[in-house]
């Protein structure tokens, strides 16, 4: 829709739009859409696990991703892209602001979202940044404000956790082992058992169960619908936790909340948190 309107109001195509107004001012001299992918020297193959095998991914036309993303590029080019868009050559700095400033709605709080970029942390560092990909291939470009430290990654892997955002994570590990290690320890004021509940809770996710003695009949009834279903598929890829860190607790929307870090290989964790109501039961849960 955003990419129609860009064309009414320009009058240009949206793809000589993206090459004269984004790419040519950036200097971005390789990168193209994914109709050209044919044609270009070296391009990678996607790939992906289906049913438990590695294959070829199946390439789409440019008209499927569109405006939505639809470019081929390279790590030097999304550096150049980098240097123009925070440096006035793409939008202004006041625009830019807007872009890398999280939006605070109503109900929920801070979005984690700017005006186009995801704005949050890692490890308790501050990023601004954003991921993308298609059918195999997952790319992340992610600067840490703190270290004022740009890491981009691309892989020609399509799986799901990305596989970009892993590795720019645990290059920042790397590149910084002490945070790292500060981020892993517990907060204060850890309750052995409900940080036991939130690990069986979910082990259950990852398996599909539909009602556990740990939920709420309403929660219960949400799984059995088919949310059990649909959070072993996002859960499960995961592999086994090594680690639950516990990260604090806070009131909201008549739950207690308990929030947490799970890690599992490097580069690879997910927040994860669990509400519970006044019986101790799993009411509400949010991860991401």
């Amino acid at each position: 829709m955003l990419g129609r309107i860009i064309e009414i109001i320009s009058h240009e195509s949206y793809r000589d739009y993206v090459q004269t107004h984004l790419l040519k001012p950036a200097g971005m001299k390789h990168t193209f859409t994914t109709s050209d992918e044919a044609h270009l020297p070296n391009m990678a193959i996607g790939y992906r696990h289906e049913n438990e095998v590695v294959g070829r991914a199946p390439t789409i036309s440019e008209t499927f991703g569109w405006s939505a993303g639809f470019l081929v590029s390279t790590v030097g080019d999304l550096e150049k892209w980098n240097d123009a868009l925070m440096n006035g050559r793409i939008v202004t700095p006041a625009d830019y602001a807007l872009m890398s400033t999280s939006v605070q709605t109503t109900k929920q709080g801070d979005a984690g979202y700017g005006l186009g970029l995801f704005v949050d942390s890692i490890n308790e560092q501050p990023r601004v940044g954003h991921t993308g990909g298609s059918f195999g291939f997952t790319t992340a470009n992610e600067y840490f404000l703190k270290q004022q430290v740009q890491i981009i990654a691309f892989t020609n892997n399509g799986d799901n956790p990305e596989p970009g955002e892993m590795i720019t994570t645990a290059i920042f590990n790397d590149l910084y082992p002490d945070i790292a290690a500060t981020a892993a320890l517990a907060s204060p004021g850890e309750d052995a058992a409900v940080t036991a509940s939130a690990k069986a809770v979910f082990a259950q996710l990852q398996k599909g169960v539909e009602i556990s003695a740990n939920l709420t009949a309403r929660l219960n009834g949400k799984m059995k619908a088919g949310l059990a279903k649909r959070l072993a598929g996002e859960f499960a890829p995961y592999g086994h936790p090594s680690k639950f860190v516990f990260k604090g607790q806070r009131s909201a929307a008549n739950l207690k909340w308990f929030d947490y870090v799970i890690q599992f290989g490097p580069g690879s964790m997910l927040k994860f948190a669990i509400g519970l109501d006044a019986a101790g039961k799993v009411a509400s849960m949010s991860f991401g």
